[in-house]
């Protein structure tokens, strides 16, 4: 795929129970009460594993400009957007369609429907042209500069968000940020990406969205409950893939993600002061 750099993203979202669908970076997915009975490593595996193989069949035999695979559990869909023009979504999208349910009848994603979508091109993919690999792969996503993917969210959302004042204590080389609302407003959500191109372990994320569509951890991966400042409950998880420290506040829902090689650094206490930053005088 072209998005480098990113499988943490993904990671996050697949351990996230919510009732509606939730976008990820590179793969859609969501568990519907069809999908509870199997266990959160064979869904996970078996989508990656799906994902990867429709993206290679689609790519070596058809040469097809693959943006993004995922799967909504919710409503039984493979979702598949391509980069191009209307024209060429019309020619390529029965052989897409072909191809991804022959390889889901092997899995238990068989009676799942097909859909394919173009990929929303971002603007930024205009503006920057002397990038570096890891900037180039984040733009041609939809991320862009993190002044202006807010206001963008905030004249959609139709008020602010108000970021954490503090970082972790590491260096970055990259952050940008984004708007999700691709697939209805249940998935719509505001993300933060800092990274380093020189230390991949150097990972963090913010997320944030309406506490209306907020994402459940569920209560067998949490660690700690903790009481912020002002009053609220953070839950901390490191069960999952990443850190992570989820909270609400201004009736926002916020997740704040870490790479797990750099927890010794940043540590609960870390992600906690950052919660408490904001809004902080």
């Amino acid at each position: 795929m072209k998005i480098i750099g990113l499988t943490f993203v993904v990671l996050f979202n697949f351990f996230f129970q919510s009732t509606l669908p939730s976008e990820t970076s590179n793969q859609i997915i969501q568990t519907s009460k069809d999908e509870k009975e199997v266990s959160d490593e064979v869904l996970l595996n078996t989508t990656r594993k799906l994902t990867q193989k429709i993206e290679n069949k689609l790519q070596e035999e058809k040469n097809i400009d693959i943006s993004a695979i995922g799967i909504s559990y919710q409503i039984k869909e493979i979702r598949i957007r391509v980069n191009g023009n209307q024209q060429y979504l019309n020619k390529i999208e029965k052989d897409i369609k072909e191809i991804a349910n022959e390889l889901a009848q092997e899995t238990i994603f068989k009676d799942y429907s097909v859909a394919v979508n173009l990929q929303i091109p971002s603007s930024a993919n205009k503006i920057k042209t002397n990038v570096n690999s890891l900037e180039k792969s984040l733009l041609e996503i939809g991320y862009k500069e993190v002044n202006k993917a807010l206001q963008e969210s905030n004249d959609y959302f139709k008020r602010d968000i108000t970021l954490p004042t503090q970082l972790p204590p590491v260096t970055f080389t990259h952050n940008f940020g984004r708007l999700n609302h691709s697939f209805g407003k249940e998935n719509d959500e505001f993300e933060i990406a800092y990274m380093n191109d020189h230390v991949g372990q150097n990972h963090y994320q913010i997320r944030v969205r309406p506490v209306q569509y907020k994402l459940e951890i569920s209560d067998e991966k949490i660690d700690h409950t903790i009481k912020l400042k002002d009053g609220s409950a953070a839950i901390y998880s490191t069960k999952l893939p990443l850190d992570v420290l989820v909270f609400e506040k201004d009736k926002w829902q916020y997740t704040l993600l870490v790479d797990k090689r750099i927890s010794n650094t940043v540590t609960k206490e870390v992600l906690v002061d950052i919660a408490n930053s904001i809004n902080e005088k």
